[in-house]
């Protein structure tokens, strides 16, 4: 996979980070470097939701298929059938609600959806868990090239988070040898990574030195103590989704505030949630984070994901790692730039930096007969299937392990089962008669297979370390599903059908996007912790009225009128977005920006250029200060004027006075060449 020198042209490379609540797309390009691609709405990710409308609403609504924020819409409006992370059930499908779609086409089309139409040379790339299963990266790899995706790479995340440290700090920073720490924690797991840099002349040796998952502690997890207490406190059932949206919101206010105060619409009734007892509420989560990150030490600590906002998560992190804690990384846009920056440093296209990874690969699969063995999967590399003939009626040991250098130490705190239970599918070996599996507390997995040579692929029984049995498909083709193995009839005309509307971005009628954007602002109004705290009572009432008049006024409208009634509504409801998403986003982008002054206010006094030009860095760098302070002191009930997006613009002006500063030096080694 990591070759000395690889120079591929392409067009773009989209890099994506399939998370449980979102899909985030970055891009790395010839012509803008890397960045994250905004979805449809203009927002930085996609729920990872697909569904069905069961009620229909004229032609142009009939039997359509939805994908993420219209889905969403669609469900609180038209009662769409909805999948959640339909990704999830590519490798178990007996809980997939959709019946009429087969998880792996229901995730080709959300896929789809989110990435635009790609040319032959564009390539795909996925980042994952290191700690997935072989099954589920193989079955990521066929749903892209069902989507018509050829270049299809699968990276893990923590790779992903080691090269986005290298583009956005090694390459920018006096460079030295140091250990980071990752801390990712996710919507639902946390993956702690501790790395190796060595940068020398034109590119960086990372090594992993160290390895813990577990999915014991995630945003989920957090959530659903939350929904818990709050239905303690509650004398009247309400629905559970209800009940996690509101512990989401009341966790999302303790991030600045000392207590959440969260209206219940449904109930008409508030509650109160201090930092005290949301403490209390989370103990068991903090403990078992504590005992995690005890065991690391590092000199240079990045936390990072959607869930580690949470106040008690940054409270134990400095408490344990000090002033080695950062949170430059702190943005659920971490993994996708990340993977983006992997393969653009690789293609030569991120500076002049050749990326060496001595070991990112957590995990490999062996197959173990007669005493040989061959290699499945290495993680982290591209997929490639392997067969195996069997001539005769024979019994081989199939083993999943952990093969690691001793300098690399490994943890995966997960239940045995989910490890073990569908994750040997990937193995496709003519004659399968019989397949039991076990494993044990190493993370060691023994399956006892009886073959038979006269049976092809085809549908087999297999039971589970927990004695359960279900019925799995194995073959012996290196090409993805044709219609004639398809999970049933149709599906693959289906996704044709929907692919060749994505490809020709059909757009909403009038109605539908009115109804669209009202139910997004309804959504966030009721359920957003960022828009409860940056909309006034009032504000929010009277934003609720006008969407309800505008849904009783559109009925009798025509295309024109709701046209233009869509225009207004926007000019009426969007400051209250533009609010509750810059206040996600500004106090990242800010802390990139006192970084970079940091940075170069660091490096003015070795400056080799003349007075002039270095006093004119110094006036640059305190109108970035002055430009900061300018963007934070806006009320929490105005819209800003300067944005995240200006700050990060900012950012990088400041780091490229680097430049000015030592022209000088630039200048005499020149002349000495």
């Amino acid at each position: 996979m990591f070759s000395f020198l690889l120079i591929k042209s392409f067009s773009s490379i989209y890099a994506l980070d399939i998370g449980n609540d979102g899909i985030r797309v970055g891009v790395a390009s010839n012509e803008n470097g890397v960045f994250i691609q905004p979805s449809s709405r203009g927002t930085r990710s996609t729920p990872n939701v697909i569904g069905i409308l069961n009620e229909t609403r004229g032609n142009e609504t009939k039997e359509k298929i939805t994908y993420g924020f219209e889905t969403i819409i669609s469900e609180s409006r038209n009662k769409s059938s909805v999948q959640k992370n339909p990704f999830n059930y590519i490798v178990n499908q007996d809980r997939y609600k959709l019946t009429e779609l087969h998880p792996s086409v229901a995730s080709a089309l959300l896929l789809r959806s989110v990435v635009p139409t790609v040319s032959q040379k564009d390539q795909i790339i996925f980042a994952v868990p290191s700690a997935s299963t072989p099954h589920y990266r193989s079955s990521l790899h066929e749903l892209a090239q069902i989507s018509g995706f050829t270049d299809v790479e699968i990276i893990d995340q923590s790779t992903a988070l080691a090269s986005l440290y290298i583009a956005e700090r090694v390459n920018r920073t006096a460079r030295k040898q140091e250990t980071v720490l990752f801390i990712e924690i996710g919507v639902s797991q946390i993956e702690v990574t501790l790395w190796k840099f060595i940068p020398i002349p034109n590119r960086v040796n990372i090594t992993l030195l160290k390895y813990h998952y577990t999915d014991k502690i995630s945003g989920e997890k957090i959530d659903q103590l939350f929904a818990s207490y709050i239905k303690s406190k509650l004398s009247t059932h309400i629905d559970e989704e209800i009940l996690i949206k509101i512990g989401k919101k009341a966790k999302e206010m303790l991030t600045t505030d000392k207590y959440a105060e969260v209206f219940i619409n449904e109930l008409n009734t508030t509650i109160n949630v201090t930092r005290d007892e949301a403490r209390e509420i989370t103990k068991p989560i903090i403990t078992k984070l504590r005992e995690i990150l005890k065991d690391f030490e590092a000199q240079t600590v990045e936390i990072c994901g959607g869930a580690s906002r949470y106040f008690a998560i940054n409270e134990l992190s400095k408490e344990i790692f000090g002033n080695s804690l950062r949170t430059d990384f702190a943005s659920q846009d971490s993994i996708a730039l990340g993977t983006a920056y992997y393969s653009a440093i690789k293609a030569r296209i991120a500076g002049n930096m050749k990326l060496f990874i001595d070991r990112d690969a957590i995990f490999n699969y062996y197959v173990n007969k007669s005493g040989k063995t061959v290699q499945l999967l290495s993680g982290g590399q591209p997929y490639i299937r392997k067969f195996f003939n069997v001539l005769e009626k024979s019994k081989f040991e199939f083993y999943l392990n952990a093969d690691l250098p001793k300098s690399l130490e490994t943890t995966v705190d997960v239940e045995t089962s989910k490890l073990a239970h569908g994750s040997f599918t990937l193995v496709s070996v003519d004659g399968f008669d019989k397949f039991e599996g076990r494993a044990d507390k190493d993370g060691k997995f023994l399956l006892n297979i009886t073959l038979l040579p006269t049976r092809g692929y085809g549908e087999y029984i297999v039971t589970s370390v927990t004695g359960q049995r279900r019925k799995m498909n194995f073959d012996v083709s290196e090409r993805c599903p044709d219609e004639k193995r398809a999970p049933s009839g149709g599906i693959f005309e289906t996704m044709k059908k929907e692919v060749a509307i994505i490809k020709a971005n059909k757009p909403l009628t009038a109605r539908s996007e009115l109804e669209m954007f009202l139910a997004d602002v309804e959504e966030r109004l009721l359920y957003d912790s960022d828009a409860a705290y940056v909309v006034k009572p009032e504000e929010q009432s009277s934003a609720l009225s006008y969407i309800n008049e505008c849904r009783v006024n559109m009925t009798t409208m025509k295309t024109k009128r709701l046209r233009k009634l869509l225009s207004s509504s926007q000019l009426r409801l969007n400051e209250f977005l533009i609010r509750s998403d810059e206040r996600k986003e500004r106090p990242f982008a800010a802390e990139s920006l006192q970084q970079a002054i940091d940075h170069i206010e660091k490096r003015i006094p070795d400056a080799t250029s003349d007075d002039t030009t270095v006093n004119s860095v110094k006036d640059f760098i305190q109108n970035a200060k002055d430009y900061m302070k300018m963007a934070l002191e806006v009320d929490r009930y105005s819209t800003p004027v300067i944005l995240a997006k200006d700050l990060r613009r900012k950012a990088e002006s400041v780091m490229k006075k680097e430049t000015d500063l030592f022209a000088g030096k630039r200048a005499s080694n020149a002349q000495e060449l």
